[in-house]
């Protein structure tokens, strides 16, 4: 496929694509995603973005491990991504779906390839006693299983990420999270959550020897909020299955602290803190094998938890920071690891047509079944965006991406000791509205 082909294919592609827009947290410029929401009943987003990215060379070790189709060679390339976001607001029901999708076309073999894919789909219903209902559905095509160690915004929603930079693994795959969840009481003032999820990675169509894994989860959590902060109560059983081994059984009990003062009339700062205790049944290795001893396990007691802080200030900037301890059950590990880490950002708007943001993460993890020191991750991100109109902005972006896979023969065999990759991406992105302007 010649570049032209493929700049005509992306363009027409792109109006059959659905996902989240790029939020910045913050509003008040000029382009799309920092605008004020209109406050329509229906809205529909949609962001498209076109550039040129310079990559470092992928290594020698890593570079045949990568999917067959995948064009990771270094150098540069052209980047084509779509998201957006659609929602439908009614007075007892809510509904929002969504895709995202990531292309790339590398000129030296004149080739075009298909990155991650994902789909979501979501709907509420409105009880009576100010209950709702809600369930939701998400899917994707080779996801990045590395950037679930990674310590996030715990507000964030729990949607499969679907970057690229994150997916070091050398089959194809999909992953799909279903949950369910029951709410009881206001905002402000007692409120029960409670909810249940099922999440699955599915290997079938990649090499032979990748077990697929299958996750549960069912939780229950009484908040007691008010403006100035509240407190947290909460329990969560968590079990699962790679293949025909069981994964860790696990139960946590949390106990939390929300504090929100005003700093301004305008801005509140918000603190979060959480601990969890916790009780985790591992499999332990039979001797002399690396595969789960069905019959044996290990009770573990990992303390787990959160502290946060989210700092507005000024008028369109905010700053966050915050450190997560916690069990992660990462499919292409296929075993339960113990991850540590922090996260920093800042992001915000210079005048009206210019919002910048940088970030970084760093995180390790250890795994719970066969020990030792398992993998560390560090990651920093920084992007500058210019407004030419309400619809077309100019982008620049660095990324810059480290992993030490110290046990990666237990892990992930076959992944290099270590590696880091840098990239840049310039380029152009058009944001629409069909709908709630």
């Amino acid at each position: 496929m010649t570049l032209v082909r493929f700049l005509l294919a992306t363009v027409c592609s792109a109006w059959f694509l659905v996902t989240p827009a790029l939020a910045q947290g913050v509003s008040g410029g000029l382009f799309g995603a920092t605008r004020q929401d209109s406050g329509a009943r229906d809205t529909l987003n949609i962001q498209m973005s076109l550039s040129q990215a310079f990559d470092t060379e992928v290594p020698t070790d890593l570079g045949s491990l990568l999917p067959r189709n995948d064009l990771r060679a270094g150098r540069h390339s052209t980047l084509f991504t779509v998201t957006t976001d659609f929602a439908r607001e009614r007075r007892r029901t809510q509904f929002s779906g969504g895709t995202s999708t990531y292309l790339r076309y590398n000129p030296r073999l004149d080739r075009v390839t298909v990155g991650g894919q994902s789909a979501r789909i979501a709907a509420a219903v409105r009880l009576p006693k100010s209950g709702r209902l809600s369930i939701g559905q998400s899917a994707s095509y080779s996801p990045s299983y590395l950037y679930q160690l990674l310590p996030v915004d715990p507000a964030a929603p729990a949607d499969v990420p679907v970057n690229p930079e994150y997916r070091i693994d050398e089959s194809e795959s999909y992953s799909y999270r279903t949950n369910l969840g029951l709410e009881f009481g206001a905002q402000t003032g007692t409120r029960l959550t409670t909810d249940a999820v099922y999440s699955t990675s599915d290997f079938s169509q990649s090499v032979e020897g990748r077990p697929n894994q299958e996750t549960y989860e069912v939780g229950a959590r009484l908040s007691q909020a008010s403006r100035g902060g509240g407190l947290v109560v909460g329990y969560r059983y968590r079990t699962g299955e790679s293949g025909s081994n069981r994964l860790a059984e696990g139960h946590e009990a949390t106990f939390g602290l929300h504090f929100s003062p005003a700093i301004s009339r305008s801005r509140r700062l918000n603190i979060r803190l959480e601990v969890s205790p916790s009780v985790l049944d591992v499999p332990v290795l039979a001797p002399d094998s690396s595969v789960p001893d069905p019959n044996a396990t290990r009770r573990r007691y990992p303390v787990q938890g959160l502290a946060s802080i989210e700092l507005p200030f000024k008028l369109k900037w905010r700053a966050s920071a915050g450190y997560r301890r916690s069990v992660s059950y990462v499919a292409v590990l296929s075993e339960p690891v113990l991850t540590s880490g922090a996260h920093a950002s800042l992001m915000g708007v210079i005048g009206r047509r210019l919002d910048v943001s940088m970030s970084a993460r760093y995180a390790e993890g250890s795994p719970q079944t066969s020990g030792g020191r398992g993998i560390t991750t560090y990651t920093g991100e920084a992007r500058a965006r210019f407004a030419l109109s309400r619809a077309f902005a100019l982008y620049s972006e660095y990324l810059y991406y480290y992993y030490d896979l110290a046990d990666r023969a237990r892990l992930a065999p076959g992944l290099p000791d270590r590696f880091e990759l840098h990239g840049i991406r310039v380029g152009l992105t058009v944001f629409t509205q069909p709908l709630g302007r």
